[in-house]
């Protein structure tokens, strides 16, 4: 599983909304477009790795810290992904 914790959902969605949820995500990602997608996030996140050590220089550290975050949310998303898929299978198992 993924290093992303998957308490961020909890209480969020009911069982059943949590079932229903991570099944539409496992539809969305087995769809031909999500490779795809994920491609061109990691790509953009390249991109914007390779502006921030090629302009080393920002006017201010908040242009620099956003440009980090920018890169960290864009690594995040298959975790996120991840996270609701392990939600989706526990949220079963408590209704068994």
């Amino acid at each position: 599983m993924s290093s992303a914790p998957s308490t961020f959902l909890a209480g969020a969605w009911s069982d059943p909304e949590t079932e229903s949820n991570a099944d539409a995500v496992r539809k969305m990602t087995e769809t031909a477009g999500w490779p795809i997608f994920l491609e061109a996030v990691e790509l953009l996140a390249r991109q914007v790795q390779k502006d921030l050590m090629l302009r080393p220089v920002r006017e201010s550290t908040a242009e620099y810290a956003a440009e980090l975050g920018r890169v960290r949310g864009l690594n995040q998303i298959a975790s996120v992904i991840e996270s609701i898929e392990d939600a989706g299978s526990k949220a079963i198992a408590r209704q068994r």
